[in-house]
């Protein structure tokens, strides 16, 4: 039998199983399940699921269960080749699929071992690019401060390839801190992976934490030390006491301005030399034209320097205070 005929046999022994499958679930199963069930003709489901697997050493294994309503139902028990019921009201079923005029039991362990992992070497041979594509993973390490005294770690690990990935937090390095919050391994649009891990720790000096990441695409285990601290909702006072009075600088000198501008607003006229004023209004301009110039040239000049200052007698020109906002320095400690 050459490889074309062999797929054309195999083929069809897929397309008789799954006829048997739709109606063992359509008719039999449902109808057997509703009336022990005591329910209505309403809309009922039933979900038939069957694996195999196929070993580096190319042993085989599979397993065929089937739920009722999302409910475990039934499965098979391939080393005995017969139906086990998962409920009462399955206990028809299975006693129906193990008569030796059905036999069941022993057609669905040969698709199991013959049909199932044919396909599936099929679908290897065909996908073995992307299949056994390795990508590195990405790794990024944070916290996030808690009230009650703990600080909780997290670790992303993303962009990996295959999908299988051992993801810990290790304290010293050496022990193993159990997690307990933990994402189930998600795919990207890119057909990469991402899992997210957490763990909750004692907020104190002293002992280092460490995300341990090992993966198929790396040589060694790949360790992401947690630096205290990674500003995720943190909050460090070396950081928010130099903010703070930065803040404070600011708004007194912004007050300080406002202050001066208003008391000279309210006084004296701005002039410009001897009495003369410095805005239009009567007398000289304070602009270029005939007069006196009010910028640099013959006669009194109009900004600062020797003799008179340029604001009326005895009324200082309003100068800005220059603020020098105070330098901190802070230092991260692992």
């Amino acid at each position: 039998m050459d490889e074309e005929e062999e797929r054309t046999k195999v083929l069809g022994r897929t397309n008789t199983n799954f006829k048997t499958i739709a109606t063992f679930i359509g008719r039999e199963m449902v109808e057997n399940a509703m009336g022990k069930i005591n329910q209505t003709k309403e809309i009922h489901y039933g979900q038939w699921i069957s694996k195999c697997e196929l070993r580096d050493d190319n042993s085989t294994s599979g397993t065929t269960y089937i739920r009722y309503d999302g409910r475990e139902f039934i499965y098979l028990d391939k080393q005995k080749e017969n139906w086990v019921a998962a409920m009462h009201e399955a206990e028809l079923t299975a006693k129906e699929w193990n008569s030796p005029k059905k036999k069941w039991g022993h057609l669905q362990s040969r698709y199991l071992d013959y049909d199932c992992i044919y396909w599936l070497k099929e679908f290897l041979e065909r996908g073995r690019e992307d299949l056994e594509k390795r990508v590195r993973p990405e790794v990024k390490v944070w916290d996030r401060l808690q009230s009650d005294g703990l600080t909780r770690l997290y670790c992303l690990v993303y962009g990996f390839h295959p999908r299988a990935v051992d993801v810990k937090w290790m304290r010293n390095g050496e022990d193993h801190v159990p997690s307990d919050e933990m994402t189930p391994i998600l795919p990207h649009l890119d057909g990469t992976y991402q899992i997210k891990v957490s763990v909750e720790v004692p907020t104190k000096e002293g002992d280092t934490y460490s995300c341990h990441v090992d993966h198929s695409s790396l040589e060694d285990v790949l360790i992401v030390k947690w630096e205290r601290y990674q500003i995720h909702g943190a909050v460090i006072p070396g950081v928010v006491i130099p903010v703070v009075v930065i803040v404070l600088a600011f708004c007194i000198w912004v007050a300080i301005y406002f202050c001066k501008v208003k008391r000279n607003g309210e006084g004296e006229p701005a002039v410009n030399g001897k009495g003369e004023p410095a805005v239009h209004g009567e007398g000289e301009p304070a602009v270029h034209g005939e007069g006196e110039p009010a910028v640099h040239g013959e006669g009194e000049p109009a900004v600062h320097g020797e003799g008179d200052p340029g604001n009326g007698e005895g009324e200082p020109v309003l100068q800005m205070p220059l603020l020098m906002l105070p330098t901190t320095s802070t230092s991260e400690s692992s």
